[in-house]
């Protein structure tokens, strides 16, 4: 689970009336009444909701908008910490470790070779279609952010993409435009390049004794949020983000920094199975897919980790009573 801080921020944007809001949050299950708490926590599929359901309504430049809109402010308690941090490169860092305190479905692992500093764009949970737009609003914040931590601008150096060019809202002319350089698309990685000395840079609000009290209080947030969550929702994190590949049990163990043994009897002590875990959280999975694509069911299969699509469909007419087939003709029978 996760903060709510990003929901809030694509409320705050993209929906100036309550009829507005509910249409945001169509099928996601998120509870608009309560997303004036702070310590409202989503799934981080139920963002990935709301990000279609803004797909749907959005022009071409809907992503960059986003970005250009972003502030620090909308971080929270992560955001008063980032502020108070010394350079670029540590503000990066401590956004990445406590991105369950932020929301976001992507993380930013920085790479600093020589010269250049790379960030990926890592997928915390499966995006499918909404990936470029996921990425297109984050390289637009990026940018938005920098001048609000160090006062100056950055400039991309290059940026790759995994996905085709008829994948974006944009084309390469826009990203010229916005982002200062060209863009490589069906490359191998989502990254984007900078100078390494950009990352250097000093936060002109930097303060380490702010920094150290807020990290304190982070730190302790976060685990409460974890052991609120139980030891079922730190399984169904790591299974969102190895969904194509989900791990076993021995390497779910070492993720979570502990044995095997310890980790069945956690399990065990809520009731719950590994294999459980898994086949709900593949079900679930299934259910998004089929609800917000239009995935055939040997590529659902296959995103799934499924062998054969043969077992995804037994697996699936097991745990909901209905044939793939069934399921999405109701699905697309709804209003």
């Amino acid at each position: 689970m996760a903060r709510a801080n990003y929901i809030r921020y694509y409320l705050e944007q993209a929906a100036e009336t309550q009829a507005a809001r509910r249409a945001l949050l169509k099928n996601s299950a998120i509870s608009l009444d309560k997303l004036s708490d702070p310590d409202y926590n989503v799934d981080l599929l139920q963002v990935r909701q709301v990000i279609n359901n803004i797909k749907s309504r959005s022009h071409p430049l809907t992503a960059i908008q986003f970005g250009q809109a972003f502030s620090v402010k909308h971080l929270g308690l992560i955001g008063h910490a980032i502020l108070s941090c010394d350079t670029l490169a540590d503000c990066t860092r401590y956004w990445n470790h406590f991105n369950d305190l932020v929301g976001n479905v992507l993380n930013y692992p920085l790479l600093i070779k020589d010269d250049y500093c790379e960030i990926e764009f890592e997928e915390l949970c499966p995006l499918g279609d909404s990936l470029p737009f996921c990425i297109e609003q984050s390289l637009a914040s990026t940018l938005q952010v920098v001048m609000e931590l160090t006062g100056e601008s950055i400039r991309y150096q290059s940026i790759e993409l995994t996905y085709p060019a008829n994948k974006s809202r944009l084309t390469e002319h826009h990203y010229r435009d916005f982002f200062g350089c060209d863009v490589i698309f069906n490359g191998r990685r989502n990254v984007a390049t900078f100078l390494a000395s950009d990352f250097d840079r000093k936060i002109h609000t930097a303060d380490e004794e702010t920094l150290t009290l807020l990290d304190q209080h982070c730190q302790d947030v976060l685990r409460k949020q974890k052991e609120t969550g139980g030891i079922a929702q730190q399984v169904r994190q790591l299974f969102l983000k190895y969904s194509r590949n989900p791990p076993k049990i021995t390497e779910i163990a070492s993720l979570l920094q502990t044995s095997e043994r310890s980790l069945r009897r956690k399990l065990d002590n809520e009731g719950l199975s590994y294999s459980g875990l898994r086949n709900d959280f593949r079900r679930d999975l299934a259910i998004e897919y089929l609800k917000s694509t239009d995935l055939a069911a040997k590529e659902i299969a296959y995103l799934l980790g499924y062998d054969n699509i043969s077992s995804f469909r037994r697996a699936f007419k097991e745990q909901t009573g209905e044939t793939v087939k069934v399921f999405r003709n109701k699905l697309k029978a709804q209003p």
